[in-house]
């Protein structure tokens, strides 16, 4: 007999034989061919009920409150807090500027490097500060406007920017991401738009909740993100202001003012946050007030020893903005009464 293992290897199995060929690929049953066909043809689709659901977004429901969010402010606070903002531009523009005739005049970039964007033409602006009667309302302007044009998360431009913002930068930045408009039309906005904004405000709410300690208890000492935006904000209009400070020339005097101003910003900064906590969305109505259409010598007679008429000036520019809410926490327009809640001083109205 044959030794077994002159046939088989070692592990007791027959080796392959080389003519040997692979076995065929098993057959594809007829239906699955069928339905292959179909894919590759483009024929076969997801049920209508099945994508319509994928793409279609939930509905907008109402939502509820979160337990922990701060209750917003009353809106005398707000009130309060704009008008002492107000009186602190003004004394500080009373105590540190010169109200003398003064031959030293700013340029156009001096003006517009200021106080970009600001509706006031810069022409305007360098003759209403070299006149002494107009030049502290014009000064308290160009202040307001720097600290103002920075302070409102839903606004075009220095608002908007996080290497500007008078708001937390991280709060702009995140902003950003949202997609959705970056400004509050005062028409009819559709059901979609106002859910944004609801949620917008949700999120206003519980992030300034969450910031609370840091920007509203702490702010300013330690680490406060909106230090490098304020500097740069004080570099950038101190160019102007120093032109016509009575401290100009002395260093600790200097010192002073530049310290009183750097506080009136930070307490600008300070009011944006506080708008920002609030469930409403808001504007500044910088709009000029025109003449009322009376009789040109009568206006000729009230007005004629003022610096407006004396440089053809109008209309009537605005040195404090009115403060208006526009939209409710809701995503709603605001009418009536109760969207404004302060209003604004003029030129003439600051120069009686």
């Amino acid at each position: 007999m044959r030794d077994s293992r002159t046939d088989l290897g070692e592990g007791g199995a027959s080796p392959p034989s080389p003519s040997t060929h692979p076995e065929p690929p098993p057959e594809v049953p007829k239906h699955r061919l069928s339905i292959l066909r179909k894919f590759k043809s483009g024929k076969v689709h997801q049920h209508s009920s099945d994508t319509s659901q994928a793409v279609k977004p939930p509905g907008p429901t109402r939502l509820p409150s979160v337990a922990g969010v701060h209750q917003p402010y009353p809106d005398s606070v707000i009130e309060d807090d704009f008008s002492s903002l107000y009186v602190a531009i003004v004394n500080h523009v009373n105590k540190h500027y010169s109200k003398t005739k003064d031959d030293n005049i700013v340029s156009q970039v001096m003006v517009e490097h200021a106080i970009a964007g600001i509706s006031v033409p810069w022409y305007h602006i360098v003759a209403l500060l070299a006149d002494p009667e107009s030049r502290p309302g014009t000064l308290v302007m160009c202040i307001a406007w720097m600290i103002l044009s920075r302070s409102l998360l839903l606004k075009l431009g220095m608002s908007n920017s996080p290497g500007s913002t008078f708001l937390p930068p991280e709060i702009v930045e995140c902003f950003q991401s949202f997609r959705i408009a970056l400004t509050v039309p005062v028409g009819v906005l559709d059901e979609h738009c106002e859910a944004n904004l609801a949620l917008l405000s949700r999120w206003k709410q519980i992030t300034a909740t969450l910031m609370h300690s840091t920007y509203v208890q702490q702010a300013f000492t330690h680490f406060d993100s909106r230090t490098i935006n304020v500097e740069r904000a004080l570099n950038d209009i101190d160019y102007l202001l120093c032109t016509y400070a009575v401290s100009r020339g002395t260093s600790s005097e200097e010192h002073i003012r530049q310290t009183e101003l750097r506080d009136v910003l930070r307490a600008g900064a300070k009011f944006a946050f506080t708008l920002f906590a609030q469930p409403s969305f808001w504007q500044f109505d910088w709009t000029p007030v025109s003449d009322d259409g009376g009789d040109p010598d009568t206006e000729r007679c009230g007005r004629r020893e003022t610096s407006l008429w004396r440089h053809g000036i109008s209309p009537d520019p605005v040195v404090w903005p009115a403060l208006v809410r526009v939209r409710n926490g809701e995503g709603n327009e605001v009418e009536g009464e109760k969207n404004l809640l302060c209003g604004k001083i003029t030129m003439h109205a600051f120069s009686q």
